[in-house]
């Protein structure tokens, strides 16, 4: 038996054991509320209205918030652990060539890095909203009770973002004006908790700032920072388009509403070009920013690093690694992804998978080695007490290293997926895809449904061909261990179209078009597929029919014309 073929059939039947270890680490997307469709109009115009005006520029044990952010005098005096954690340690994790590039990249990044303005003054940034607005009080027995459900809802089911916006929409015209000021921006905040942004997401989101903002009720910058962010990464793909309606909400916070940006604006904005590949725009981004005199975090130098990444320059991406270390910033497992993603774009997967392999090292050789938070909010949250926590330590060297040593460097599900993308999708390596795919269980780590997406376009690339590891055989193993993810009561994996189509692709490629129908089938017992579901599939379930119909033509040609002879 071939090797890869083996280690699939292992995989395959550890999966089930493995997936029970975790719990809710991805949330299934439930279909828009009915009450979006009475306003799909208005909907259609906040898209219209950011989207389509022009703009012309230059081109285990896991750890908690609590564990990081606390800083206190006292929980930095106990004696550190064994393991060192010095700058030299953390920068052999990262393969460092051309070292005498890095004051080249340091010299470009001295300008962007200022924290002062021009003026010598400092720019200070309030996150207050800045008008006062009264909720209008209600006789209305219906509109008391929908505000008392509300309230509930964003308190005890804050996690069902369908139900609160169905609450929200079920308020008469104008909505906002019977919310109190600690609901709006409830709301709002419970709004803008979503895992993954999608279109969806963002028209829900603008909606409820589109209701405030018609009534004059000011919102706070984190909120205009989320609204922004959700214009610049709902998207798959980023574009000009979402460069030009990122930069349009920032002009209108900045010019009609009063409120200045951020750092977080900035580092939104900078994202948000260099996905979309505007590079000169990025650096006169963070150029402004360093005018207007605002800190610069460790997300910062993060986005530097990916910036160097999208520019496929590796010896960029180590030089702002380097720079990262020395300026004694926190390196964890968020951080190293950045730089894996990064080499990977730099067209050096060598130096990602070297990476990984050390990682794993220096978590394993970690005297109470910690494993970061499976649920995004409180993988958010960690984050989040990090960066108050790096703040607090500024000045304290010492604070720093302890805080390194509690730090998680563990490889983690965007560890793997970034791996498993490019071995899968890219160089078409099945037997490193499995590798990965067994050593997630060192971590307890899940084997999400975008893993299985990545699996089947891996088949549909690289399978159907002569010589190749990606047969139908090895297709079939991993389409059970689908089956019995989505059959398990401890995994949240659910059907959907691009799982479907991804799906259907591998089987037509490996095996043939009759095999692809019923998988398709088999698909619809599982799953009730909704008519935006369909047009997604449309067009290739009715490539495989067709060619199931060319097959049968062809073959009663060639019987009936042997029946002649």
């Amino acid at each position: 038996m071939p090797q890869s073929t083996a280690r699939l059939e292992i995989w395959s039947l550890t999966f089930l054991a493995h997936a029970s270890t975790c719990h809710k680490y991805t949330s299934q997307p439930k279909s828009l509320p009915n009450l979006w469709k009475p306003g799909i109009n208005l909907l259609l115009g906040l898209k219209r209205h950011y989207f389509t005006r022009k703009w012309y520029h230059s081109s285990a044990a896991t750890v908690t918030p609590e564990s990081m952010g606390s800083c206190s005098e006292g929980d930095f005096e106990i004696q550190p652990p064994p393991e060192t954690h010095s700058k030299e340690k953390l920068l052999e994790l990262v393969d460092q060539y051309n070292e005498d590039l890095s004051s080249d990249y340091s010299t470009k990044l001295e300008y962007g890095m200022s924290h002062e303005h021009s003026d010598g003054s400092n720019h200070v940034v309030t996150d207050e909203s800045t008008c006062e607005w009264s909720s209008t009080p209600t006789a209305d027995p219906s509109v008391t009770e929908s505000l008392k459900r509300l309230k509930i809802a964003l308190e005890k089911d804050s996690e069902n973002l369908d139900l609160v916006f169905d609450i929200y929409r079920s308020l008469p015209n104008p909505r906002a004006k019977y919310l109190d000021e600690e609901t709006r921006h409830k709301l709002l905040h419970v709004l803008s908790l979503v895992e993954f942004k999608s279109e969806d997401s963002m028209l829900r989101y603008l909606s409820v700032v589109h209701d405030f903002k018609l009534l004059g009720i000011s919102l706070s910058l984190s909120e205009w920072n989320t609204a922004i962010s959700f214009v610049a990464r709902h998207a798959r793909t980023t574009t000009t388009l979402e460069v030009e309606a990122s930069l349009r909400m920032w002009k209108e916070m900045e010019n009609s509403a009063g409120m200045k940006g951020d750092g977080v604006t900035f580092h939104i904005l900078f994202d948000v070009a260099c996905r979309a590949g505007k590079f000169a725009l990025a650096e006169m981004i963070y150029t402004e920013m360093a005018v207007r005199g605002l800190e610069f975090t460790r997300y910062h130098y993060v986005a530097k690093i990916m910036f160097y990444g999208m520019k496929q320059d590796g010896d960029g991406v180590r030089a702002m690694y380097r720079e990262f270390v020395k300026a004694g910033e926190i390196v964890d497992t968020v951080v190293l992804n950045a730089v894996i993603s990064a080499l990977i774009k730099a067209r050096e997967p060598d130096s990602a998978e070297n990476l990984y392999r050390r990682m794993k090292s220096a978590h394993l050789a970690r005297a109470n080695p910690q494993l970061a938070p499976l649920d995004f909010l409180a993988r958010r949250s960690v984050n989040r007490a990090l960066l108050r926590a790096t703040r607090l330590t500024k000045n304290d060297q010492l604070k720093r290293e302890k805080l390194q040593q509690r730090s998680i460097i563990a490889p983690d599900n965007i560890t793997y997926l970034l791996l498993i993308e490019h071995f899968s999708v890219e160089a078409g390596n099945l037997d490193k895809t499995v590798v990965f795919l067994e050593e997630m269980k060192w971590f307890a780590l899940p084997v999400r449904g975008v893993i299985f997406v990545k699996l089947f376009r891996g088949f549909f690339l690289h399978g159907g061909m002569r010589y190749t590891s990606w047969t139908g055989v090895r297709l079939e193993l991993v389409y059970q261990s689908f089956l019995k993810a989505l059959e398990s009561d401890e995994t949240e994996i659910y059907v959907s179209w691009w799982i479907v189509l991804w799906l259907l692709k591998a089987f037509q490629k490996c095996t043939d078009a009759s095999r692809a129908l019923s998988v398709w089938e088999e698909m619809k017992t599982r799953w009730e597929p909704q008519l935006s579901d369909m047009e997604h599939l449309a067009s290739e379930i009715d490539r495989i029919i067709k060619q199931i119909q060319t097959q049968r033509r062809h073959y009663n040609s060639e019987r009936s014309y042997i029946k002649s002879q």
